[in-house]
Formats: C-alpha cells, structure tokens, sequence
C-alpha cells in the first residue's frame, strides 16, 4: 500500500517571532540533518524538493539547529500531493524506527486516501 505521496518544496522555522528570522532545516540538495525510519528509500531529493513516494515511511528532523528540539516555534512547509496521497507533517515527536509515530501531533497534508471499503479516510 502506498501510504505517502509528498514533495515538500520548502521546510522553515522561525524560533523567534518578533525577530521573523527563518531558519531552513532542508539544504535543498541532500537528506543531512535528516533520519529516515522504516522505508528510507521512500525518500529522495528531486529538483531541489524532498520526495516521498512509496511505502509508508516517516522523515524526522534530527539536525543541528536546536539539537531538533523546537519549542515556541512557527514552522512553514509548501507541499504537493497526489490524488489519493495520504500524508502529514508530524511535530513534537521522536525518531522511530518503524510505525505511527507515538508521541507529537499531526497535522493533515492531504486527507483524500482512499481506505477499506473505498472509504476516504
């Protein structure tokens, strides 16, 4: 089953508002400061943009800004699905080797999965 299908074009933070500093956690030409767990090959750089298309995988951020520990923070990422994708962008969370994430929050990408019984999830 194919669980996501995004590209994330761009991926800032700002960890201080009243300064509006963004910071990019994406260098926009590799994966560096960034840990892929159960599907890794999920994953690519295509164009400048993080890819994923394939069996469920999930990206986590563990770079060197901040150590990956955010708090009080604004995050901003352009994305594009696919018809179908199921996707989302986990915050708060911890790298894992396989399944759901199991702490953090998630927020929606794309909510057009098709799932049992021709259900959209």
């Amino acid at each position: 089953m194919k669980a996501i299908a995004i590209i994330m074009l761009t991926c800032i933070i700002s960890l201080n508002a009243a300064e509006q500093e963004w910071l990019s956690l994406f260098d926009g030409s590799s994966l560096d400061g960034w840990k892929a767990g159960e599907n890794p090959a999920s994953f690519k750089i295509v164009d400048g943009t993080i890819a994923c298309d394939g069996p469920r995988a999930h990206l986590f951020y563990d770079g060197k800004i901040q150590n990956a520990v955010f708090k009080n923070f604004e995050f901003k990422a352009s994305v594009l699905t696919k018809p179908d994708a199921n996707s989302g962008i986990y915050f708060h969370t911890k790298f894992q080797q396989d399944g759901w994430p199991e702490k953090g929050f998630e927020v929606q990408v794309n909510n057009t999965h098709r799932g049992a019984g021709d259900y959209r999830s």
